[in-house]
């Protein structure tokens, strides 16, 4: 308890002089990187109207656990949600879902496209990682991509299945 007192007052500084910098106009927004929900809303709270960017790991093969409530959050705070490992590092690729296979072949799209498609169908950025030429052309070209809006909420479920 004495830790996580000691844990909130530090960071509790360090939004205050984030806060400060922007309000010097010697930053213009904040982004903030992988906060538990609760921790994001405090940050916000503090931060207020600077904090324009959020990121954390979003993709079909593995998404955070408080992915539906990160989302939302930044949905409600008008924050842009900014999905890493986007494609999980070709695990998208290599475990890829009959559902992401089918769809590939449905749009003659690239398994990695598909994955793109996912983490748009929530409103995200999808960050992708590569050094393959024939990638970067293959995921900017995933943004071209026009699917039926019943294949996008299947993508979007799939990113984040209903809770029970």
């Amino acid at each position: 308890d004495r830790w996580d007192r000691h844990m909130e007052e530090e960071m509790d500084a360090a939004l205050s002089t984030l806060r400060t910098l922007v309000t010097s106009g010697r930053a213009h927004s904040i982004a903030i990187s992988n906060f538990r929900p609760e921790e994001l809303n405090h940050a916000i709270d503090i931060l207020g109207d600077s904090v324009q960017f959020y990121q954390a790991k979003l993709n079909v093969v593995n998404p955070r656990k408080d992915a539906a409530q990160t989302l939302r959050i930044c949905k409600e705070r008008r924050i842009t949600f900014m999905a890493s490992a986007a494609l999980d590092r070709g695990g998208v690729l290599s475990n890829s879902s009959n559902i992401i296979s089918d769809l590939a072949i449905k749009y003659s799209a690239a398994p990695a496209q598909i994955g793109i498609l996912a983490v748009r169908a929530l409103h995200a950025i999808p960050i992708v990682q590569t050094h393959n030429e024939s990638h970067i052309r293959e995921n900017i070209e995933a943004l071209a991509l026009q699917i039926t809006p019943e294949d996008t909420e299947i993508l979007r479920k799939l990113v984040l299945p209903p809770t029970v």
